[in-house]
This record gives structure tokens, C-alpha cells and sequence, in this order.
């Protein structure tokens, strides 16, 4: 479940409706429990202007500062 906020914050904060969300690599390096409150964030690492991809470097924080999940996603930008 935690995995599918990363499909959000591609879907709802990179640049309109044309994000294509293409693959994700997630090391879920703490557990997390039920309810437990996480904050997603996502940066882009790298852009590929030619085909429009970006490289997104993402992590989901615990309240505590604690890293729950870190990872990196691919995305395509559609025209």
C-alpha cells in the first residue's frame, strides 16, 4: 500500500495529466505498522530532455524523521 503513494505523487505533482509512470525500484528499510503517519517526498535527480524522462529519487518519512521506504521512480512526460 505504501509502494502506490509514489503513483500519486507522480500523478498529482509532476507537470499536468501526461505523467506515464514507468518503473520503481523501493527498499523498505523500516516497517511500517497500521496508521502510522508518513510523509512522501520526491526530487528530481536527473531529466532527459530528448525523450523526456525523469529520474525521481523518493522516500516516505515517519513523524520521528525515521526513513520508512527510500527508492528512485521513472517517469516519461508525454508531450
Amino acid at each position: 500500500l505504501v509502494a502506490s503513494y509514489f503513483s500519486t505523487l507522480v500523478g498529482m505533482c509532476l507537470p499536468g495529466k501526461r505523467a506515464l509512470f514507468l518503473s520503481q525500484q523501493l527498499r523498505f528499510t523500516n516497517p511500517v505498522m497500521i496508521g502510522e503517519p508518513l510523509t512522501f517526498h520526491g526530487r528530481v535527480r536527473k531529466k532527459t530532455e530528448s525523450v523526456r524522462l525523469l529520474d525521481l529519487e523518493v522516500t516516505a518519512v515517519a513523524e520521528s524523521g525515521e526513513i520508512k521506504v527510500q527508492g528512485s521512480l521513472q517517469v516519461m512526460v508525454m508531450p
